[in-house]
């Protein structure tokens, strides 16, 4: 939960920074990206949880949006406790209406919408079974009101609370039946990315290569193994492959500062999953990384400060996590929770689409090379988790110091 709290945090501390500065919204079609993160409450069932979204503004009032949401319900009964997770992932066509206050720089809205939300047991301690299968398609739908504050033309900071309906499911665990609801609120804080810009600047001050600005970013896509076993005698497969392939799947973000025309720092914080094996005992369970990261950037601008090459490098450390290993015979018990010092090095290039937003690609090498294993009396084992992690990503500028 404090990868999810932590942006959350500098989200807010960065709208409270940011100096008055030409920024509202408009009446013109503009498409835009929506990112929201959760903020750990006593309040709401959904754990775990980001969103995304892709939409077009219409007008003054009216818009689109097609949604993707991903968050976790923990199962309980009423003997074992909790004995599981659900991970929920909705995907559903939205309508949006908002009202533009204080000269179009505030914008409550509401939202609605009906799709699909696919459901899946994971992280259990005892076997669970869910009736009509483990993963199910089920009909769903939302209803949100949220409140969003423009820090520039192109970049709108929010938080919105989320209702999710998708009925009701039963499950088998620890010989009990249990029923439960599957419906959720979920509250969120998150960006929206606007395009096109209502002000453009001329091409030469495109990114304000002079100045120090501070930038949130957001980045997905694989990590690639660097070794055939992770382990002696132990093997991986991704938890999520892309693909079917030997890839990961890699999310990441990053709070960073440019400093000047070629300089910058950031710290970022990537999560990946694997699934160990090892011989004469089978499967161990889902394995969790989290690589934290202080890297610095060296940047040169090109066609007129719109395309960014860039080298980076860094150090920081790793946070190991094993999941789900009910399955794991009686009598091994099996260790690999820990910490270790990681190292990296990349490299990348981001394109500026309006002078606040980029998009780019990023190709980084992690070294990680302190993690251990233990399986029941055995001694601990070091590993080698080191991987190639290949990323598409945006970065949103958010004010100049």
């Amino acid at each position: 939960m404090m990868a999810r709290s932590t942006p959350t945090a500098i989200l807010l501390a960065l709208m409270l920074a940011t100096a008055p500065a030409r920024a509202e919204d408009s009446d013109s079609l503009r498409y835009y990206l929506s990112l929201r993160f959760a903020e750990s409450n006593p309040l709401t069932r959904a754990h775990d949880a980001f969103g995304a979204s892709i939409g077009a503004n219409l007008g003054a009032h009216l818009g689109f949006e097609l949604s993707l949401d991903d968050y976790e319900l923990q199962l309980d009964t009423s003997g074992a406790g909790k004995v599981g997770e659900l991970n929920v992932l909705a995907l559903m066509p939205q309508v949006r209406l908002r009202w533009p206050l204080l000269e179009r720089r505030l914008v409550p809205y509401v939202l609605a919408g009906a799709g699909m939300a696919v459901t899946q047991v994971n992280d259990t301690s005892v076997p669970v079974s869910w009736q009509g299968g483990n993963t199910r398609v089920r009909p769903a739908g939302a209803v949100a009101v949220g409140i969003e504050y423009f820090l520039t033309d192109d970049i709108a900071f929010g938080t919105e609370g989320r209702y999710f309906i998708i009925g009701d499911g039963e499950f088998s665990a620890a010989g009990e039946e249990t029923d439960t609801s599957l419906n959720a609120a979920m509250w969120t804080f998150g960006l929206r990315l606007f395009y096109p810009e209502l002000h453009p600047s001329p091409p030469r001050t495109w990114t304000s290569h002079d100045a120090t600005r501070i930038y949130l970013a957001a980045r997905v896509g694989g990590a690639l193994p660097g070794a055939s076993e992770v382990f002696p005698g132990t093997w991986d497969d991704p938890e999520q492959p892309i693909f079917g392939s030997a890839l990961s799947v890699l999310f990441g973000g990053a709070v960073g500062v440019n400093l000047g025309r070629y300089a910058g720092v950031e710290l970022s914080i990537e999560n990946r999953e694997l699934t160990l094996h090892t011989a004469g005992v089978g499967d161990l369970g889902e394995y969790a990384l989290f690589p934290i990261l202080l890297q610095g950037r060296l940047r040169y601008p090109l066609l007129d400060g719109r395309l960014e090459p860039y080298v980076l490098g860094g150090a920081g450390v790793e946070l190991a996590e094993l999941n789900d290993s009910s399955d794991v015979p009686a009598g091994l018990p099996v260790s690999a929770d820990d910490q270790t010092l990681v190292g990296a090095i990349g490299a990348g290039f981001e394109y500026f689409v309006t002078q606040d937003i980029s998009i780019g690609w990023e190709m980084k090498y992690l070294i990680s090379r302190g993690h251990e294993l233990q399986i029941g009396r055995g001694a601990p084992v070091s590993g080698n988790l080191d991987a190639l992690f290949l990323s598409l990503g945006v970065r949103a500028y958010l004010f100049e110091l």
